[in-house]
């Protein structure tokens, strides 16, 4: 009898998912953070399956995909009331408007957030803060979705924002909230970002092809504490994106445009009639098991004024701009680009246990390729994740190892003149207003020149909140996280350096995190931690530097 009843709730189980796979739009989004996607892939981990392909933000085929690949048959009783409670969430209507073919959904969202830290030396710079500028909340912004039939999909989010934040590596104070000095005061012109959306775009596509245009965060691949590719490293990134879709095979492309670079920390404002910055990705996936998959990168960073269409064509520019020379502008060798190469594999071993390798080759090179440019720089992160199945809940732990040689992601070309062209490097960013930009590396968070070890772990309740702790070493060589110094300092003789360079800066992070939220109404987040520091600034002779941090956030929606 037990058998039998356990039977037809796995075919009402299966009449729900076919009934949510036809009644939904394919072309919505998600970002990597949603409760749908960590609860997705703790299901799938359970089920011996991968989980959502991991690229964010992410369409509703994707989720729908990773969701028809699991064995139900191997969940128990609590998992499969998560399984349906996903399902409804991936189903639910509109809270404006909705009929047979379109929907509206909006929310009009106060927000407050403040940080503050406490430190032995007299301030700390903007990149050795556990909460970066990227992840502040505006304190108040209005977001609208809307869908139009199944298959095609827009958002904005427009945001009111007191813009009294800081350069990659300003000293910034030890207390600071986000409605610190009033956003309509003399500088408003400067400081309040209410024309400019944080993200808006479209998105339109089938269970078997998407497409979309606009601004949003983007990233790739399967790390905790970074990617080595397209690291979620920005607030917002324009681009625009196609991917094809199959149970084998799929193919993803993304082209995204950066401010031009003035020197070596100042992005150039924003104007049509300027050359950008275009990073281009191509990434092939192939998925032999359900346990098993491959991805395949190949791209290269452009400096041009115009998209050209062979930019948006798998393998066009594999290796049409060569690096012979470390001279960017002057041998006529139409070498005006920086390419990379990349391989994944993401492996379920076992029920509960993933495995996950991501590799990175910067300025690839031929035999013939050898006067005087770095070859082959690269970086390389394994990591392990297992999930623990718990009555209301699922405890899921990681351990994750990085390494980056020291010239990754730096071409270090110099121009007609020979000073440093900064263009090519990958360090990527926008101008945002006044004399502030937002500056970061398009990959791994930490850059080049950097050995991380780092463990953690995260309770996600069923009940929509989550807890956990990080725990990261790192060595950070002098061609790491200080963009601004990468940059501005001459190569000289070019070596094969493997590692590091100069002292290396090593730290330790202590970092217990939660998050949650009150009837879909109030979202709290927040983070605290404590850093410590040996030869800080690459400096032995400092003293041992410490800092314990905090940052906290609400928001509460209107709507």
């Amino acid at each position: 009898m037990k058998n039998n009843k356990k039977f037809l709730s796995l075919i009402i189980i299966f009449i729900l998912v076919e009934t949510s796979i036809v009644a939904s739009n394919f072309a919505t989004l998600y970002d990597r953070d949603d409760f749908e996607v960590q609860a997705i892939n703790s299901l799938a981990l359970r089920s011996s399956n991968n989980g959502i392909f991991d690229s964010f933000p992410a369409t509703k085929t994707s989720l729908q995909d990773a969701l028809n690949r699991i064995d139900i048959t191997k969940l128990n009783s609590y998992e499969l009331k998560l399984y349906n409670k996903v399902l409804t969430m991936l189903d639910e209507k509109s809270n404006l408007y909705n009929d047979d073919n379109s929907s509206v959904n909006g929310d009009i969202i106060f927000s407050g957030s403040m940080r503050s830290y406490r430190t032995n030396s007299e301030s700390l710079k903007q990149y050795e803060l556990l909460e970066q500028y990227k992840d502040n909340l505006p304190w108040i912004d209005t977001r609208m979705q809307i869908d139009f039939g199944d298959y095609i999909y827009g958002y904005t989010q427009f945001e009111f924002q007191d813009e009294n934040f800081y350069d990659y590596d300003d000293d910034v104070p030890s207390f600071d909230y986000n409605l610190h000095s009033a956003p309509f005061n003399d500088d408003s012109a400067y400081k309040l970002n209410s024309m400019e959306p944080l993200k808006i775009g479209l998105s339109a596509g089938s269970d078997n092809f998407n497409f979309q245009f606009g601004r949003n965060r983007l990233s790739e691949g399967s790390g905790v504490t970074g990617n080595l590719i397209i690291g979620d490293n920005f607030s917002r990134q324009d681009y625009i994106s196609y991917t094809l879709y199959s149970g084998f095979f799929s193919y993803h492309m993304s082209l995204t445009q950066f401010d031009l670079q003035e020197s070596s920390d100042e992005m150039h404002p924003v104007s049509f009639n300027n050359d950008s910055q275009y990073r281009v990705i191509n990434r092939f996936t192939v998925t032999p098991l359900n346990n098993l998959s491959f991805d395949f990168y190949q791209g290269a960073l452009f400096k041009t004024q115009y998209v050209d269409y062979r930019m948006i064509l798998p393998f066009m520019y594999v290796h049409n701009y060569f690096n012979f020379d470390q001279d960017s502008s002057t041998k006529g060798y139409n070498d005006e680009a920086n390419n990379i190469l990349g391989a994944n594999l993401k492996w379920v071993i076992m029920r509960g246990l993933e495995v996950n390798i991501e590799t990175v080759l910067d300025q690839y090179t031929l035999a013939t390729e050898t006067a005087g440019v770095f070859p082959n720089a690269y970086g390389i992160l394994f990591n392990i994740k297992n999930s623990i199945s718990m009555k209301n809940g699922s405890l899921n732990n990681y351990i994750e190892v990085v390494y980056t040689s020291p010239y990754l992601y730096l071409n270090e070309k110099k121009d007609s003149i020979k000073v440093e062209n900064y263009n090519y490097d990958w360090i990527l960013g926008n101008y945002l207003s006044g004399d502030v930009d937002e500056i970061s590396y398009s990959g791994y968070i930490y850059g080049p020149d950097n050995l991380v070890l780092a463990y953690g772990f995260n309770y996600l309740s069923y009940n929509e909140w989550s807890a956990g702790t990080d725990f990261i070493f790192r060595m950070d060589g002098t061609k790491g996280i200080k963009t601004d110094e990468n940059s501005s300092v001459s190569i000289g003789v070019v070596d094969n350096t493997l590692f590091m360079v100069g002292t290396p800066e090593i730290s330790f992070t202590i970092s217990p995190n939660v998050s949650f939220d009150i009837n879909k109404v109030i979202f709290f987040n927040g983070i605290f931690g404590f850093v410590g520091k040996i030869n800080r600034f690459h400096d032995i002779t400092s003293s041992v530097n410490y800092s314990i941090q905090g940052a906290i956030s609400a928001t509460i929606k209107l709507l």
